[in-house]
């Protein structure tokens, strides 16, 4: 007996083969389309994505056109008609992304360029065909990428290879993003941005993948100058209204300009306009559209007036200073422009010239309100407009005088301070000498006042480090106690609270105690002094390098003096003081000395070296060059100063003490001769009598030097020298080491 497990007909095996044949069919057809729908299939079949700007770029140019870059006769900027193109770092890239699995990208750009600034696109760079080193293809838009005309644009002092080429760098940033770059290349490892022309251009990148996938990228950029030009305002203009329309005066910018510059426009490329302050915004043009260069102003803008200059580039850049102008009548063409004014004179009623009305002058905002260019004349009178005084109610008038801080100032007014000071045994007797003796505005008179007095006397100082030359005083202060200025609070100036004149100073000079300052300003010279202090000095011949000590001591009795003296031919090597003398009486310069002494009979030492071969009384002068050279008796008067000098006596003949002795390399060895054409021998010899050297000459009446060195005298020892003549014979020892 059988059992039947599993049995198949033979049309049940048919039907098995046919569905399999039907399944093999279906699968030809839809496997392709499975492939396609698949993750791998999917990213094989999509574009590369660039990262491209979605509107026009603008690249702003701060810096300064380089000149070695776009410069050649080829090239012509219309705007600014210059063969030197100014240009800018222009960061040309995209990044890239793709996901194709099976190679690599192909990337170029084409760079289109308005190289003529024109506004028309005329030149193009494709990548696929690069120009050479310094070479771009101009004008080949329509052509060739090669035609066109050949022109450089990197001037730079380098070899042919080493000039800037255009070229495309790719750089890897992951497995699937890539960025592209257009650059220039100087050499296989050295690149930089590139630097192109101002101008609109237009930028494409074409990318293709291996897959067959193509994606573009295209858009404009401009480089353009946005750096506003540089303009600087003269500090402030002062006018006087002319005899038109009544009063009035037009101005130009050009007037306030002191420069402008830019860094790409030059010259009359730059526009500059004016205007008044809070009269618009912007540069400023008239009705036509025309830049405004000029202002008028009238009688109803006197005093000060604030104006805006403009300057403008050929890019529009725009930028503006603020100055002043103020604005006068002094030739009185507006109505109600009498004249008001005043004398400013000193204690002694005597006109003081020369001082400057600094008045009607104090400052809002860094500027003068009103000023007046008054100035007093020889007799001390001045005169301003009332019309300035009636805009200026809350003003005030403050005369100033820095001339000639020595006027009137010597050593004779710090003796008179001293006796002030020395318990009043003469005390100063008037207000205004008792604040010309603080001369540095203390307060208070004591030994700092004489100190600095001194060193504007010695030329120390050039003027008084705390204090002006004049001070000047409301004439109808009264002082509450005339014997202490410094009390009162003292008005320098008047103020112009009402109109009320005349305005009338005292001025006093700082130092001048005795009242002798010359009001019109410049101190009168001291006619020559017959009266004479002398300082008496034994004159002597001096050789090059010889030291002398002077010893400077007034033969008579006298208060004080202060001189200058000349040491041009000497070096200065130590001044001595003596007695109450200290090196505060004594300044020195390169080539002259100044002293002063407040003090009887002072005296001091001056060591002195010589530069050169002479005689004393030829070498040393009192001169006035710095410090007036004059002395003072009891009561203040003057008496000149001057050197006396004992004459050389005559004698056969003089040898000098050889200098250096000892002596290693060299010495000098002096020696005079009383009459002309005398013949003299010189000769050495050492220790046991051998002549060493000796000469024979002619010479001249005067002082003569003879030079030994070691080319004569070669070994150390010890050595007589002697001078022969027909006199007779001098001789002297000398050492060599």
């Amino acid at each position: 007996m059988f059992r039947v497990i599993y049995s198949t007909s033979f049309i049940e095996i048919l039907n098995f083969v046919q569905m399999i044949r039907a399944l093999t069919t279906i699968t030809k057809v839809i496997f392709p389309l499975l492939v396609l729908v698949s993750p791998t299939g999917f990213l094989q079949a999509q574009a590369p994505v660039i990262t491209c700007p979605g509107a026009a770029v603008t690249y702003g140019d701060q810096s300064n056109n380089d000149a070695q870059l776009w410069n050649a006769v080829t090239w012509w900027d219309p705007i600014v008609g210059s063969h030197d193109l100014a240009e800018n770092k222009a960061p040309l890239f995209v990044n890239i992304t793709d996901a194709c699995t099976t190679g690599t990208l192909k990337v170029k750009y084409i760079l289109y360029l308005d190289l003529d600034n024109n506004g028309s696109l005329e030149t193009r760079v494709d990548s696929d065909t690069l120009p050479a080193a310094n070479t771009i293809h101009y004008n080949n838009i329509g052509l060739a990428v090669t035609a066109g005309e050949q022109q450089p644009f990197d001037a730079r002092p380098v070899a042919v290879a080493d000039k800037y080429r255009f070229d495309l760098q790719l750089d890897a940033i992951s497995p699937t993003e890539q960025k592209a770059q257009l650059i220039w290349r100087s050499s296989p490892t050295a690149t930089t941005m590139a630097q192109l022309p101002y101008g609109t251009h237009k930028m494409k990148w074409v990318v293709t993948n291996d897959c067959g996938q193509q994606s573009t990228c295209e858009y404009t950029f401009t480089i353009r100058d946005e750096k506003p030009p540089t303009v600087v305002c003269i500090n402030g203009l002062s006018v006087n209204l002319m005899n038109i329309n009544d009063g009035s005066i037009q101005l130009w910018a050009s007037d306030f300009l002191l420069y402008t510059e830019d860094n790409y426009s030059q010259g009359n490329k730059i526009a500059i306009g004016i205007r008044k302050l809070g009269t618009g915004t912007g540069f400023p043009y008239d009705a036509t559209g025309t830049p405004q260069t000029g202002v008028v102003f009238d009688c109803n803008e006197l005093g000060t007036n604030l104006v805006e200059l403009w300057s403008k580039d050929s890019a529009g850049n725009e930028a503006f200073c603020e100055t002043y102008i103020l604005i006068q009548d002094n030739a009185y063409f507006c109505s109600d422009s009498s004249i008001v004014g005043g004398r400013i004179t000193t204690d002694l009623n005597k006109g003081i010239a020369f001082v400057q009305i600094e008045g009607i002058d104090y400052f809002a905002n860094g500027f003068p309100l009103v000023g007046s260019p008054s100035q007093t004349n020889s007799e001390g009178y001045f005169n301003i407009s009332n019309s300035l005084l009636k805009i200026n109610i809350n003003g005030m008038i403050t005369p100033t005088l820095e001339l000639n801080p020595l006027n009137g100032v010597n050593t004779w007014d710090l003796i008179l301070i001293g006796r002030h000071i020395s318990a009043g045994i003469t005390p100063l007797d008037t207000p205004f000498k008792i604040i010309s003796a603080d001369a540095n505005k203390s307060g208070t008179i004591d030994i700092t006042d004489i100190i600095q007095i001194r060193k504007l006397i010695l030329g120390v100082f050039t003027r008084l480090p705390a204090n002006s030359s004049w001070l000047f005083f409301d004439k109808d202060h009264l002082f509450s106690n005339p014997f202490n200025p410094f009390a009162d609070v003292l008005p320098q100036h008047i103020n112009i609270d009402s109109i009320s004149y005349p305005f009338d100073f005292i001025g006093t000079k700082i130092g001048d105690v005795n009242l002798s300052a010359v009001p019109s300003g410049f101190s009168a010279p001291l006619e020559d002094l017959k009266d004479k202090t002398l300082f008496t000095f034994q004159d002597q011949n001096l050789q090059e390098n010889e030291e002398i000590t002077l010893r400077f001591a007034a033969e008579s009795a006298i208060e004080g003096y202060q001189m200058t003296l000349d040491l041009a031919q000497f070096e200065v090597l130590e001044i001595l003081p003596q007695g109450s003398l200290t090196m505060d009486n004594f300044g020195q310069f390169d080539s002259v000395l100044t002293m002063a002494t407040e003090r009887p009979n002072q005296r001091f030492d001056l060591k002195l070296r010589a530069k050169q071969a002479g005689q004393l009384s030829s070498m040393i002068a009192v001169s006035n060059q710095i410090t007036y050279s004059v002395a003072f008796g009891a009561n203040g008067t003057y008496k000149g100063i001057a050197l006396d000098f004992i004459p050389i006596q005559k004698e056969a003949m003089q040898l000098n003490q050889n200098v250096p002795n000892p002596w290693r390399t060299s010495t000098n060895i002096g020696f005079y001769l009383p009459e002309a054409n005398t013949a003299a021998t010189f000769t050495v010899v050492d220790e046991i009598g051998r002549v060493i050297y000796t000469s024979t000459d002619v010479y001249t009446e005067g002082y003569h030097a003879i030079v030994l060195d070691e080319s004569v005298v070669a070994h150390a020892g010890i050595y007589w020298y002697s001078l022969t003549t027909t006199q007779g014979q001098l001789v002297q020892k000398m050492i060599k080491i």
